[in-house]
């Protein structure tokens, strides 16, 4: 392994501590540099700065989680567009489409226990990072969802706040777990009722008098 590797991956490792221990703000460039025996202006030669540092230290978990919720949105994207299609058909088996039943389906199960499982493998960096932008993406994701069942059923748009408000909702019930529940075994015990009841508020959405 080449000794520049070697360097960053000790740089990478000293910068993790700190970081977890003092968090982004309080962790201090010297300290790390101190740790990993090199000044701060040989840490420049690998890093732009603090943040790119911070990101570098973040990456792995967030790219693991992101990759696994990118497929997961991207196969319910492609349901809904089935969907669609057999709304215009005039397909009477549309109302298999989940989101749409009381329903749910083992699939939105397995999800939650593969996200806690992300989760509680990198909960010291995930509680660094997991309030920065909460929900962003889940957003965009429902915003799509419920677009597209108001549409199937004939319905009014879901309003920008209940939309904001599910979002958030689906993000902070797992971040409640990282706090309050010490071990994943106790977290995935757990799972069945967070998404009953996740999925009962995404139904709700839906009900006649809920809606502008």
């Amino acid at each position: 392994m080449p000794k520049d590797t070697k360097t960053k991956e000790l740089l990478l490792e000293c910068a993790t501590k700190e970081f977890i221990e003092k968090g982004y703000k309080d962790a201090s460039l010297r300290n790390i540099c101190r740790s990993a025996g090199l000044t701060t202006g040989a840490m420049y030669f690998f890093f732009k700065g603090k943040e790119d540092l911070f990101n570098a230290v973040v990456e792995k978990p967030v790219n693991v989680l992101m990759s696994y919720l990118t497929n997961h949105f991207e196969l319910e994207k492609k349901e809904m567009q089935k969907a669609t299609y057999q709304a215009k058909q005039g397909d009477s088996d549309l109302e298999s489409f989940i989101g749409i039943t009381e329903e749910l389906s083992p699939e939105d199960i397995t999800s939650s226990k593969e996200i806690i499982k992300i989760l509680y493998s990198n909960r010291e960096l995930v509680n660094l990072i997991v309030y920065n932008s909460a929900g962003t993406r889940y957003e965009k994701h429902y915003r799509y969802l419920a677009d597209g069942i108001c549409k199937v059923r004939g319905i009014p748009k879901i309003d920008k706040f209940s939309i904001h408000w599910i979002a958030h909702e689906q993000v902070d019930i797992f971040l409640y777990l990282l706090e309050h529940v010490e071990s994943e075994k106790e977290a995935l015990k757990l799972s069945d009722k967070i998404v009953k009841i996740l999925y009962s508020s995404w139904i709700g959405l839906f009900k006649e008098g809920l809606i502008n």
